[in-house]
């Protein structure tokens, strides 16, 4: 199932950044509590960790990261401002992703960008 995911996926490689801790959290809790654009559940699906998309449309889908030869499973829970510079930000440094401070601390990079590849399905009922 997962080679199917995988093949059937827009890819993203670049840097990896991440959020300081409890900022994800509160993305979460916000998206969870409040009328959003692109709200999310209250239950949240079972993933090894939070990240942003340079779009927002993602927003509540599970992605899959390769890190360091790990393929690991993330929900999308925020994305780039196009008000507060973040777009031109992560553009200007090849930033595809921004996890939360949780997965920095696992994956030992708390401030400084990793390379990723990122796994976008795009075959969304294999998600069901």
């Amino acid at each position: 199932m997962i080679a199917l995911i995988l093949a059937t996926s827009l890819i993203l490689s670049g840097v990896s950044s991440q959020y300081a801790g409890g900022v994800m959290e509160g993305v979460i809790a916000y998206r969870q509590n409040n009328p959003t654009a692109y709200p999310l559940p209250e239950k949240l699906p079972d993933v090894d960790g939070y990240l942003a998309t340079r779009d927002c449309h993602h927003i509540g889908e599970v992605v899959y990261v390769l890190h360091n030869g790990n393929l690991e499973k993330f929900l999308v829970v925020d994305c780039a401002s196009g008000t507060d510079g973040t777009i031109p930000w992560m553009n200007g440094n090849g930033i595809v992703i921004e996890v939360d401070h949780n997965t920095a601390v696992r994956w030992g990079t708390v401030g400084i960008g990793c390379n990723v590849i990122v796994f976008i399905p795009q075959w969304k009922e294999v998600m069901n």
